[in-house]
């Protein structure tokens, strides 16, 4: 798959309605490949926790085309990234970051602090939800986090999600980009707050990245694909 005109049509062919049922999603999916010449992007989004967390989060569960079907916009991502890996595989965070060392996490302190709190008042519960979606992957792969915690998911993602506004329980609207860049910044002993180039460039290009050409080195990631193929053909 080339772009996501192409991954749209696709999604036509699959689950009926028009183009523009799909596209928000695909650019969204697609949006990683000027962080990067390389495939090394896709790990922001082309992998399991992207379409099964991030995307319900901003398109809602599901979303009602226009021939008035209802379509899962899990399955909408999770289709966008099996046709990049030729109907192979689902890759996780870590199949990306195998046999990878990052050095900007050196200075990584993965705790929560009240800073927030002191630059615009409030209680820590009024920033909680941010908070814990940007720490959601500290147990996964040790370097699973940068997904979340660059520039593009401030700037990207997290107005997507919460809107670019929020209210703190005093009364103070906030910027989503500037809590999310507070948040990110005190991570990195608030000496800086990466890009995804920062970390890409550390990030070796793997076979499987380059549209499948060799399977990840995951059964888990080949077998998940298998049974989603499975049921998406009962499915719709």
């Amino acid at each position: 798959m080339a772009n996501p005109l192409i991954h749209a049509k696709s999604s036509v062919k699959r689950f009926g309605g028009s183009i523009q049922d799909y596209m928000s999603i695909h650019e969204l999916i697609d949006s990683p490949k000027t962080t990067m010449n390389n495939n090394t992007s896709r790990v922001i989004t082309h992998q399991d926790w992207f379409a099964e967390t991030i995307i319900p989060k901003i398109y809602g569960k599901t979303i009602i085309n226009q021939d008035n079907v209802k379509i899962d916009t899990t399955d909408i991502a999770i289709l966008h990234i099996l046709e990049d890996f030729r109907m192979k595989f689902i890759p996780t965070i870590q199949d990306y970051f195998v046999g990878d060392t990052i050095d900007i996490l050196d200075d990584n302190n993965p705790t929560l602090t009240n800073s927030a709190v002191v630059r615009w008042g409030g209680k820590m519960a009024d920033y909680m939800p941010y908070y814990n979606l940007l720490n959601s992957l500290n147990k996964e792969h040790k370097y699973s986090r940068l997904v979340m915690l660059n520039t593009w998911f401030a700037y990207t993602i997290m107005p997507k999600i919460f809107e670019y506004n929020v209210t703190n329980s005093v009364g103070k609207s906030i910027d989503i980009v500037d809590l999310t860049m507070l948040f990110i910044s005190n991570q990195f002993q608030n000496k800086f707050v990466p890009t995804p180039q920062d970390y890409l460039k550390n990030v070796s290009v793997k076979q499987f990245m380059c549209n499948g050409v060799k399977l990840v080195d995951n059964q888990n990631a080949i077998d998940k694909a298998e049974l989603f193929l499975e049921n998406l053909k009962n499915k719709y």
